[in-house]
């Protein structure tokens, strides 16, 4: 039953997300056009500045929160616990606009190359803000498991700022500007929107004792989050860098493409940390358990990922401008690089059981130190986005095999778990497989496929479900007995389902 809420609970967050990765996904014909590479570039900049505040400035809210939350046996605890959070990064986000806004004109020259985007870094840091402050109350309706509450509510908001997007972009042309600033404005509408089933239930007071829990045991993770920062934008700065802002904005679309796969990968996030708490004392069941989802996650995520190689050439070409098609190249990858940070959250439960939270630090720093010689090593080596998006996914895999052998040596607790290794394997060089083919051996340009030669796009898209359907008769011949009987009897509800409802 706890691994079917589990899924349940994925399925629900993924269809949330589902919707704002499509808004994002629809709207990137109207934007590149609208935008230019080196607006992409310099939003890109604005992006890795927001990230690196909000790593800092939320004071590893996310994992003390979590722990404070769940020991608490009282609603009335566990509200004072959020609130407690809520208390602290207002406190933090103050600092963070009294330390930097006086500075914003240096920010701008430094990253976005000149001083009239001043007012972008301001809009950027006001938005960074409200991405802080809204974390408690996000993370109150998932530990709560109202997960279908979120959904509706992260809808909203995604609706609204696609909408401001639009009008500021499209509507009154105001160009990176209107964007940054309506990006801002929808950051500010959304701590409302999650703001106010928490305080329907009334206001509460903080709690000195949790503040102080908070601080000792989110202190530790601020490293850790920076740390990943480092790994995961280390390489768009190279990008920038080496390449300048022009190719930074081409890289910054295949992100923002392969972040639709980043939309399974969440989903599940968002629901393995109930899932793997509720086996907090019961450590023999999670060993069979924990290798179980292993398998699960590589199987689906290693389909989502393959889908992304098979058809990230075509949809590019299709839904961007023809100054942004070589992001294609990097598509496939970086998705796989979200799937890779996903399994490193396969790993973490022991360091959560034990509370050594801080170890997770130590493992972050070697991969992050490492990550900044495999990006200058990837990225100057060839100026093809492909290769920066390759140095990330060594530096996670770099981090997946760090966690693997910290967990085996039990430096945390001992928490083993029995993986299917035989599949895992199976399932990962298959996937490797079919990255080395899209990218070695392309389809034929879409630039020429239109008007009366709509043939050759046809022929692009057979070929790249063939590619999803030989990997999938591949997962299925690896496979054991029970999950087929299992994907068999999930079918055959699904058209149950809609036979009924086509009645």
């Amino acid at each position: 039953m706890k691994a079917r809420k589990l899924g349940l609970n994925a399925l629900i967050y993924g269809l949330g997300g589902m919707l704002n990765r499509m808004i994002s996904f629809l709207l990137l014909p109207l934007f590149t056009h609208f935008l230019t590479p080196e607006d992409y570039g310099r939003a890109g900049m604005l992006q890795i500045l927001s990230l690196l505040l909000s790593s800092v400035f939320s004071v590893g809210i996310g994992g003390s929160l979590s722990s404070c939350y769940f020991r608490e046996e009282s609603e009335g605890g566990k509200r004072q616990a959020v609130f407690s959070a809520v208390l602290l990064l207002l406190a933090s986000s103050a600092v963070l606009l009294v330390g930097l806004l006086p500075f914003s004109g240096g920010l701008a020259d430094w990253l976005l190359e000149g001083r009239e985007w001043t007012s972008l870094v301001v809009y950027t840091l006001i938005s960074s803000v409200c991405g802080i402050v809204v974390l408690p109350f996000v993370y109150s309706l998932q530990f709560a498991g109202q997960s279908r509450r979120f959904v509706a509510l992260s809808a909203v908001s995604t609706v609204i700022s696609a909408l401001l997007n639009v009008c500021a972009v499209a509507w009154m042309q105001t160009g990176l500007a209107g964007w940054v600033f309506s990006q801002m404005l929808g950051q500010a509408i959304a701590v409302l929107l999650y703001a106010a089933p928490f305080l329907r239930g009334g206001l509460t007071g903080g709690r000195r004792d949790l503040v102080k829990r908070l601080l000792l045991l989110g202190l530790p993770m601020v490293p850790c989050f920076a740390c990943m920062y480092v790994m995961q934008q280390g390489n768009r700065y190279a990008v920038e860098w080496v390449h300048g802002l022009g190719q930074l904005g081409i890289y910054n679309v295949a992100i923002s493409l392969a972040t639709v796969s980043s939309l399974a990968v969440s989903a599940f996030q968002t629901s393995w940390t109930p899932y793997f708490m509720s086996y907090r004392n019961q450590p023999e069941e999670a060993r069979t358990a924990f290798g179980r989802m292993t398998t699960y996650y590589v199987y689906f995520m290693g389909l989502v990922t393959v889908c992304f190689f098979a058809f990230a050439q075509p949809v590019v070409e299709i839904m961007t401008g023809s100054g942004f098609h070589a992001a294609w190249r990097g598509v496939g990858l970086l998705a796989l690089a979200s799937v890779l940070v996903g399994a490193t959250n396969l790993l973490t439960p022991a360091q959560y059981f034990s509370g050594r939270l801080a170890h997770l630090t130590v493992m972050q720093t070697v991969a992050a130190v490492c990550s900044i010689g495999i990006n200058l090593l990837f990225v100057l080596s060839s100026a093809s986005l492909e290769s920066a998006a390759a140095a990330l996914v060594v530096t996670y895999l770099l981090l997946l095999g760090i966690h693997y052998f910290w967990n085996r040596r039990g430096y945390s607790m001992e928490l083993p778990v029995d993986y299917e290794w035989g599949r895992l394997l199976g399932t990962a060089a298959a996937v490797a497989a079919v990255a080395v083919f899209t990218l070695v051996c392309p389809a034929p340009t879409l630039a020429a496929a239109s008007g009366k030669n709509f043939n050759v796009l046809l022929m692009v898209f057979v070929r790249s479900s063939a590619i999803v359907a030989v990997f999938a008769l591949w997962l299925w011949a690896i496979m054991d007995s029970g999950t087929r009987s299992q994907c068999r009897q999930l079918l055959g509800r699904i058209i149950q389902r809609r036979s009924r409802s086509a009645a």
